[in-house]
């Protein structure tokens, strides 16, 4: 417990210091109790399995990065993949940024926020204020994602491939998803509010589907003969939204709803936020600081919601007059009807012979910038996770899986709580009952389910008991489950989040039981629960989003603003390797045991 007055949060509340000395001492008990018990740890990887990824942890000379879609690992050359990202950047829309430093970046951030709350000061509230500025902050960094899916060669070679590791050359046709991981970036949480102010709008644009349940719930049961399946793809979407674009877009959708603007942080402070946000992307990648001049990076909280309103209001303003002024109103009616949009991916049931032709330039004049690919079919066609199928004048559905999918579900052995393993199998198999239409097709996606299933070792009447419990719900049950949420009244909840342990598994409930008894006056009202937080895992372990940045290694101060040692002066902790620890292994202000002079 020597290291424990770092993590307090900053406060002179009574019942909030009762509450952190409480769940030290229920935290303390339980590790004393463990201790005595003499339990010893059970690791599920053998020694030579940790020794094996320590290496690979150190190795820096390999990238290891999960596949954009299909949750595959991709292991890359170092060399291969900065090769990749010098040749994004290169692009116009990035600019390298010699003038600036990390900490002139930083700085310079700092700067563009503050200048935010001067100027709405008298609007935000002070616990608002102190959500924006108070938190641990870094430059945010560029990383990629290999959009395996998307490549030719790896098709091809994985259709050839028998085993479960593909080893092959370097593809020259793989592309990647660029990513700014700015989870720490001083606009982080500028752009958080921002998201949570936009949240409601997107659900206003006609042809919006929230997800698959969403697209299940609009899709007709039947179609005229004759019909055929048109699906639409914007290339680069998030960073090929122009600033002019977004900001009409956005201010579009509030002046035409202005009864989902928030009443105090209002359309001026929305608009000014994204003004600041989008001038101010700033990042680094190997040591150098870029900008992005246009566009929303991908990353940001906002994205999706930013993507959606700027093609909804190409679609209102531009689209559905053009379709208006080449065909009769009931095949306009019926166009927008049956058009849907998930972000960037789009759906027509084209019954009436609209021209694809002329679908496919109508969208690629709606903006210079956006460029679309389209795709038909009178048989079959997929969208999002979902195989849409015309049968006669029938449509169906079935899972839709990329063939670079790995079904890499999680294995049974791993160290996760009993509840999340024993509720996977059926988690998977209420997918299949809810997304394949056709009960011959269902079957079928059941038995290879069970197969995969038992591979990951999961108990064979685990996995039995999961399919029969989703047969027997009924479809429409499982697609309209998500139709109706928000219809009850939100309890007020206060969540206690734990890291999961097996050895103490039961900590959670302990700690909310003595707070309970306590009577505190900070939990009266709210309902206190417990969420268990995913320990590291192999992937969290291996995939770095900087590979550029090494661990050091010796003492190593946190900085962290509220950090209760650090804040003592740098004077009184001993930094350096001149304290000598196990080889390789580190301390910082988070470990039990800290030097001070």
């Amino acid at each position: 417990s020597g290291h424990y007055g770092r993590g307090r949060t900053a406060t002179t509340n009574p019942d909030i210091l009762k509450l952190q000395d409480t769940i030290h001492e229920t935290v303390q008990s339980c590790f004393n109790r463990t201790n005595k018990s003499n339990n010893e740890m059970v690791h599920n990887v053998t020694q030579s399995e940790r020794a094996a990824l320590r290496e690979l942890q150190n190795n820096y000379e390999l990238v290891i990065r999960e596949a954009d879609k299909g949750s595959a690992v991709v292991l890359m050359n170092s060399t291969f993949y900065c090769n990749a990202a010098t040749t994004l950047l290169q692009s116009d829309r990035y600019k390298k940024r010699p003038d600036l430093s990390k900490d002139g970046a930083i700085k310079k951030l700092r700067s563009a926020r503050k200048q935010i709350i001067d100027e709405f000061r008298l609007t935000l509230l002070k616990d608002e204020i102190d959500f924006l500025e108070n938190f641990e902050e870094s430059l945010a960094h560029l990383y990629l994602n290999p959009k395996i899916h998307k490549s030719k060669q790896i098709i091809d070679a994985v259709t050839k491939c028998q085993t479960t590791i593909l080893s092959m050359e370097q593809p020259t046709d793989l592309p990647f998803r660029p990513i700014i991981s700015g989870t720490r970036c001083p606009l982080k949480r500028l752009a958080a509010l921002v998201h949570k102010l936009l949240e409601p709008f997107p659900k206003k644009v006609s042809s919006f589907v929230q997800d698959t349940w969403d697209l299940l719930r609009k899709l007709p049961k039947t179609v005229q003969p004759g019909s055929e399946l048109i699906s639409l793809d914007v290339k680069d979407l998030y960073t090929n939204i122009d600033n002019d674009l977004g900001f009409k877009a956005v201010e579009y959708y509030m002046d035409k709803h202005p009864e989902l603007t928030h009443n105090r942080l209002g359309k001026n402070f929305i608009l000014r936020s994204l003004q600041t946000l989008q001038e101010n992307i700033l990042y680094e990648f190997n040591g150098e600081i870029y900008s992005q001049e246009n566009g929303c990076a991908m990353g940001k909280d906002y994205g999706p919601t930013w993507a959606t309103l700027a093609v909804g209001y190409l679609e209102e303003t531009k689209l559905y007059p053009q379709i208006r002024r080449h065909y009769p109103t009931e095949i306009a009616d019926k166009f927008e009807k049956d058009y849907q949009r998930f972000q960037d991916d789009t759906l027509l049931i084209n019954e009436h012979g609209v021209s694809k032709d002329l679908i496919l330039e109508l969208f690629n004049n709606l903006h210079p910038q956006l460029e679309f690919t389209s795709e038909n079919s009178e048989t079959e066609l997929p969208f999002l996770d979902v195989l849409i199928t015309i049968q006669d004048t029938t449509i169906e559905t079935q899972i839709y899986h990329k063939k670079t999918d790995s079904f890499n579900y999680l294995h049974f052995g791993s160290n996760h709580p009993w509840h999340t393993k024993r509720n996977i199998p059926y988690s998977l198999a209420r997918r299949i009952r809810g997304i394949v239409s056709n009960k011959g097709h269902r079957i079928q996606s059941y038995l290879e389910l069970r197969k995969r299933l038992i591979t990951k070792k999961y108990p064979r009447p685990l996995i039995d008991d999961a399919l029969k419990k989703a047969e027997s719900t009924p479809r429409l049950t499982i697609i309209n489950s998500g139709a109706s949420k928000n219809a009850k009244e939100q309890t007020n909840i206060t969540t206690l989040v734990t890291t999961h342990h097996p050895v103490l598994d039961k900590i959670g409930a302990e700690i909310i039981t003595i707070s309970a008894r306590a009577g505190l006056d900070c939990l009266k009202g709210t309902k206190l629960v417990h969420a268990k937080r995913q320990p590291p895992n192999l992937k969290r372990l291996l995939t770095r989003t900087n590979i550029f940045t090494k661990p050091k290694k010796g003492v190593i101060m946190c900085n962290k603003p509220r950090c209760g040692l650090c804040i003592h002066g740098h004077n009184n902790l001993l930094e350096g390797e001149s304290i000598k620890l196990k080889k390789e292994k580190s301390t910082d202000c988070d470990s039990a045991l800290i030097p001070l002079l």
